[in-house]
């Protein structure tokens, strides 16, 4: 999928302006820009397989349980807009490895501050992992050196030269959300707010009907159908008998 391919959408639904769909290399002011600026909206907010990307093998510090999200990026690009997962392996390398090898290792998992933070006082092997903002915090505070890797979203792609001829790094099932999304900026640019309200709630869900949901909503939703098997964390509650 192109972004050319999405304009006839953005077209008929700015009621047939045709006359817009001509890339003039000023953002904001025809159908390409925004669909550009739709896309750049939408993929900061949710995760895309075909925008994850994986970092290089770097050490951890040995008593550093605290570090920038950049530690962990390619030295070339520290662009990022997600950080999705981490895998340590038991081993030491020094200098970190430069291709996988079959050492074992395994998925740290997210969890909340006030899970992490007790733990990243205590030396062990990382088994835990919490962000906020540009800082990530482990628990427990590494004991060794051992080598780690992030895999991590990146913002998408564009050529601005042929933006037309640009790629779009999402499923195609998103094609629609992004038709809508552009075709708002549209009508804030050309006053038809009216439609433009319209776009708006399909997308995300009427204000004023607690019960309606979005475009948005539902393929949120549907994400979380699709990691149904992941494990999740529960914490029981026990009451004493007094029976």
């Amino acid at each position: 999928m192109y972004i050319e391919d999405l304009i006839p959408g953005v077209v008929d639904k700015l009621r047939g302006r045709s006359d817009l769909s001509t890339y003039g290399g000023i953002p904001g002011s025809d159908i390409p820009s925004w669909i550009y600026l739709a896309i750049k909206d939408l993929t900061p907010s949710y995760p895309f397989e075909e925008l994850i990307m994986k970092g290089p093998y770097v050490n951890f510090i040995v008593g550093q349980a605290e570090y920038l999200v950049n530690y962990f990026l390619p030295t070339d690009d520290t662009r990022w807009t997600q950080v999705r997962s981490f895998f340590r392996f038991f081993v030491t390398d020094n200098p970190p490895r430069t291709q996988a090898t079959n050492t074992v290792g395994n998925q740290l998992k997210t969890r909340t501050t006030p899970v992490v933070e007790p733990m990243s006082t205590i030396p062990g092997i990382p088994q835990y992992w919490n962000q906020n903002g540009n800082t990530l915090l482990f628990g427990f505070q590494p004991d060794q050196a051992y080598t780690v890797f992030m895999r991590y979203q990146r913002p998408h792609p564009f050529d601005t030269d042929n933006l037309p001829a640009s790629q779009v790094y999402m499923p195609d099932d998103w094609r629609e959300i992004i038709t809508y999304a552009a075709a708002i900026k549209g009508c804030d640019y050309l006053g038809m707010n009216d439609v433009g309200m319209r776009y708006y709630q399909l997308l995300h869900g009427d204000p004023k009907n607690p019960g309606s949901i979005g475009l948005l909503q539902a393929r949120g939703s549907q994400m979380r159908r699709n990691l149904s098997n992941n494990e999740r964390q529960m914490v029981p509650v026990v009451r004493r008998f007094t029976g």
